[in-house]
């Protein structure tokens, strides 16, 4: 598996707002999405190699977090 960083810029009150993005190394879909929170690096899963960073919009950031909802994910984690 590999893992994508994606970076928005805080939100209104100054929560961190960044999650990364777990493809599958077979596929190359995204399968899982971990919102980074207040835990910072620690938050990435340890199953997966350290892939690229990304800076994204707000609303970016807010669309991957849905998607990772929407299959059954989207949790903020530190497996």
């Amino acid at each position: 598996m590999l893992t994508i960083k994606l970076n928005a810029p805080n939100d209104v009150y100054g929560n961190p707002q960044r999650c990364w993005l777990l493809i599958s190394g077979d596929s190359g879909a995204v399968i899982d999405v971990v919102d980074e929170g207040y835990f910072g690096y620690a938050a990435r899963p340890k199953r997966v190699t350290e892939g690229p960073e990304i800076s994204v919009t707000q609303a970016e950031y807010r669309g991957w977090i849905r998607f990772g909802e929407s299959l059954g994910t989207g949790r903020i984690t530190s497996e």
